[in-house]
């Protein structure tokens, strides 16, 4: 144990939050139950569109032809110029910092821990960084509580299940965007409960468009990687020191299985084998006990390496981008949540008047994307007028609260 002046992990708060949900799990005798108003602390900023297609519904819709429609263009032109060198050296910087200990490099020493002396240092550094761009690319860090929800619970359509032990880690963050209910896409049909019936309807779930995984494992380098279309109880699913297990049901079917294979050997076989050979019953029943155990083991072995290869296969569907490739993806993400969020102030702050002007922009554009998009997210009003002012121009609002200069 770390004594009390050292600095708390970072796994210790959720290996608190595990521990008090599996023991209210056990008090009420039921699984634990998604913690209530969780979504509270994770308000999905995400706008499902591209910044082409955001452009053109602006442009349709607010800014259809003259100045208007030129003055919107020219600032779409201005912005792009503005965003392009900043977060090109955001993207230099995150990778001069991540390529020492990136595990898919291949220059360095790889007989130096992190390639390159520090390597915990650097890696907390790049953690910090990290965190920094996917806030700005809209994801949200899922809390605390969700996450020993999802490390607890599994869901019945999961073919394939997975425990994790917490311990083998120094640090889990899970980062997600577009969070939706309903049926999940690309998903198997369920199966029908007769063969002639008509397959039952999708279940719905909760899940994510995008969820990034940021780990560090004990004794190994950080582990970054993207994942698309993950319910929130499969999150350990994306964590690679996972271990399937044998869901319960199914060991109980194939501990049936053999019973009933081993009582049949015996009646056809071992009845025979003492009357004939006259075999003692203490012999016997020790020699197909240990059939019986050569076969459960047997058994028991090709079901986990089906299900390490169903998993295996499950990550590799829902990957996205891993190691160096995701910083780079994530630079590219942020560039284009920046420039939609700004293309939004932009247009609808000449509606918004008075010392108030931030908290109407918000309900503006949230009421706005709620007709347009059927989505209740969340606008971050303040970060968008941050980044029209820091343009130095158009669309900022002034103190007087009349209509900034290149209003509409």
């Amino acid at each position: 144990m770390s004594s009390a002046t050292s600095a708390p992990s970072p796994m210790a708060s959720l290996l608190a939050a595990v521990a008090e949900a599996r023991a209210q799990g056990r008090r009420s005798r039921r699984p634990p139950e998604v913690p209530p108003g969780w979504e509270r602390e994770f308000r999905d900023t995400f706008v499902p569109l591209s910044r082409e297609q955001l452009q053109h519904l602006l442009l349709t819709e607010f800014h259809p032809s003259g100045s208007s429609r030129a003055a919107f263009l020219a600032f779409a032109s201005r912005l792009d110029q503005a965003l392009h060198p900043r977060y090109h050296r955001l993207h230099l910087h995150l990778q001069a910092l991540y390529g020492p200990i990136d595990p898919d490099r291949d220059t360095g020493d790889p007989g130096v821990p992190g390639g390159s002396p520090g390597g915990g240092r650097r890696e907390r550094r790049v953690v910090a960084t990290l965190a920094r761009l996917l806030a700005e690319a809209n994801f949200q860090r899922l809390p605390e509580a969700a996450i020993a929800f999802a490390l607890l619970v599994q869901h019945p359509l999961d073919e394939v299940q997975v425990s994790v032990k917490l311990e083998e880690y120094e640090e889990i963050q899970f980062w997600a965007l577009g969070q939706r209910v309903g049926p999940l896409p690309d998903a198997p049909p369920p199966p029908r409960r007769w063969p002639y019936s008509r397959p039952p309807p999708a279940p719905h779930r909760r899940y994510f468009r995008r969820v990034v995984v940021v780990a560090r494992p004990r004794g190994a380098g950080l582990e970054l990687a993207a994942f698309r279309e993950v319910p929130l109880e499969a999150l350990e699913l994306l964590l690679g020191r996972g271990r399937v297990r044998t869901p319960g049901l199914t060991r109980a079917r194939l501990h049936l299985g053999l019973a009933a294979w081993g009582i049949f050997l015996f009646l056809n076989l071992g009845l025979g084998l003492m009357a004939d050979l006259k075999v003692g019953a203490t012999g016997l029943l020790l020699g197909l006990g240990a059939v019986v155990a050569f076969r459960g083991a047997k058994a028991f072995a090709r079901r986990r390496e089906a299900a390490a290869l169903e998993l295996a296969r499950s990550r590799y569907r829902r990957g996205t981008a891993q190691h160096g490739e995701l910083v780079a993806a994530l630079t590219r993400r942020a560039q284009d949540e920046a420039t939609k969020e700004a293309l939004l102030a932009h247009t609808f702050l000449p509606r918004c008047h008075g010392a108030q002007a931030e908290a109407r922009l918000q309900a503006e554009v949230e009421a706005w994307l709620r007709r347009r998009l059927g989505l209740p997210l969340a606008f971050p009003a303040r970060r968008a007028l941050r980044r029209l002012r820091g343009l130095g121009g158009a669309g900022t609002p002034d103190p007087g609260g009349r209509r900034a200069a290149g209003g509409q």
